[in-house]
């Protein structure tokens, strides 16, 4: 079956990866296992990608649906902007991820609770506002993706054109 060899392909990938984290399903109720999920496939993210590659140009085991499919998904991990996404909640879920940890202590006051909160809010705010960090964090991206093979220049020139404003139409009067 072609999953079972897309599986293997991709598990092949990430044995040679040391310390591979497993890819993981994402929980809807925990917020932690979205931060692990993001560092599998952030860790993973080269393998992913060759054994899609692999699917890609395998024409004896893998039909044309499954072949298409795979070059879609490819694309998408190779946008620029799914390179800034990840690299972006990478850095947050964590520190959600130690909020949520914290929270469901089962000894924790609330005082402790509200200072732990205000202080994942400041460090949020701080996340946002700090312009150097948020470019180191683009850098950091924008050279992934040269690694990757991706021009982040050309990409954003084909999915992020220029919005001109509307020229003002004269209105004639009668």
């Amino acid at each position: 079956c072609w999953v079972c060899l897309g599986c293997g392909l991709l598990n092949i990938k990430l044995s040679e990866i040391e310390n591979a984290l497993q890819l993981k399903n994402l929980s809807k109720t925990r917020w932690t296992a979205r931060a692990e999920s993001i560092k599998a496939v952030w860790g993973s993210l080269e393998a992913i990608i060759k054994s899609l590659d692999e699917i890609c140009s395998d024409n004896g085991h893998f039909d044309k649906g499954t072949r298409s499919k795979a070059l879609g998904l490819q694309k998408q991990l190779l946008s620029f902007d799914f390179i800034v996404s990840i690299i972006f909640m990478k850095n947050i879920m964590y520190k959600l991820k130690c909020l949520t940890e914290t929270l469901e202590t089962k000894h924790l006051c609330i005082i402790d609770a509200i200072a732990l909160i205000n202080s994942t809010m400041k460090i949020m705010t701080e996340i946002n506002t700090d312009e150097h960090a948020i470019n180191n964090l683009i850098d950091s991206a924008l050279s992934f993706a040269n690694l990757l093979g991706t021009n982040p220049e050309s990409y954003f020139k084909t999915y992020h054109r220029r919005r001109l404003c509307p020229k003002p139409t004269k209105h004639t009067q009668h």
